[in-house]
């Protein structure tokens, strides 16, 4: 792999999409003078039937990926008072402050430090009771710590968590975690029968391998979805884009593979951290972030000067932290060789 770029550090699908994708996306580019649905109906048809749900509780993102659904949630919502509310210390915290300066975001938030690298449910559940926030956003997995939450625990939180307030979980690793976990993941659509106030958002950019086509949805009540599609913007995800998630929806081959490699690589990493005395996070996500100590910065240049990215988490205020997202065998190896070759210098 001399002198080819590794890219470990945006948490994509190593494989990438699968051949039934691939036939799809040939297929549309004939069609792409004719404008998409405006509603993208065809997808929110399929992942109703997917998830045997009314199509009435699906919501598609504005063509920008679960990002735009998780700004439409924090804007709508709070639109007539009130705050939002989440975990410091990862991806959502980093997206809403990084809005928040550049006067994309208008809501006020609340900061909730984490517990050891998790969303502490506890401080949430006492300190939504004495601020006015109207919704708080967790991230399961977590991401960049790749920490989760289990089903028992957020069924208990939700039980504490006034009607009022609307519970978004952002799972846009759960094919990770739902394969590694099994039962102990939270089934978010099956909660949202007792929790009308839960939210759950997925997205086809890691496990299906889509994300350059930005596609992301959110699965709610009707009256919450009501409340958004008010300002959602139409015609914004592409007909290919529609075609290929429709399509990775029905490729169960492709994602068996993919949660598969993810397994094996999961256990190559953390072995290979463990026979090196490095700290790492357990995962239930395609990543691991691990520590690094006072040579943070000095072992991220190295491995980029021998083309190999990983994931600096200064940004994240994790400035002793590393993430590197699991690839390929022959990348995964690649990444270990090197890492071995350097540490000893730092």
């Amino acid at each position: 792999m001399k002198n080819q770029i590794i890219k470990l550090n945006q948490n994509e699908n190593p494989l990438g999409p699968g051949p039934m994708v691939m036939a799809t996306l040939h297929e549309e580019m004939a069609q792409v003078s004719l404008y998409p649905t405006a509603d993208g109906e065809p997808l929110s048809q399929a992942l109703a039937e997917h998830y045997d749900l009314p199509s009435e509780r699906i919501i598609l993102s504005n063509g920008s990926g679960s990002i735009s659904i998780l700004l439409l949630i924090a804007q709508q919502l709070t639109a007539q008072g009130g705050s939002v509310m989440f975990s410091g210390q990862g991806y959502i915290s980093f997206l809403f402050r990084n809005l928040k300066a550049s006067g994309i975001l208008d809501s006020p938030f609340t900061i909730i430090p984490k517990n050891e690298h998790r969303h502490d449910l506890a401080a949430m559940a006492k300190q939504v009771m004495t601020t006015d926030a109207r919704v708080i956003f967790i991230e399961n997995p977590d991401n960049p710590t790749g920490t989760w939450i289990s089903h028992d625990l957020l069924a208990d939180f939700l039980m504490h968590i006034p009607e009022h307030v609307i519970v978004v979980v952002d799972e846009a690793y759960s094919e990770y975690a739902r394969y590694m976990l099994g039962a102990d993941y939270p089934d978010t659509i099956s909660l949202q029968k007792k929790h009308s106030n839960l939210m759950t958002v997925r997205t086809f950019s890691k496990a299906y391998g889509l994300a350059g086509l930005r596609i992301g949805y959110a699965i709610s009540s009707t009256e919450i979805r009501g409340m958004l599609n008010k300002k959602r913007v139409k015609l914004c995800i592409t007909s290919p884009a529609l075609a290929a998630a429709c399509v990775a929806l029905k490729d169960k081959d492709h994602l068996k593979l993919t949660l598969e490699t993810n397994s094996a690589s999961m256990k190559y990493l953390e072995n290979s951290f463990e026979e090196m005395h490095i700290d790492y996070i357990s995962s239930a996500a395609n990543f691991i972030m691990f520590s690094a100590g006072d040579n943070t910065h000095s072992l991220f240049e190295k491995l980029k000067q021998r083309n190999i990215l990983i994931f600096p988490l200064v940004a994240y205020e994790l400035p002793s932290k590393l993430r590197v997202t699991l690839g390929l065998a022959e990348e995964n190896k690649a990444f270990i060789k090197n890492l071995r070759e350097i540490l000893p210098g730092l």
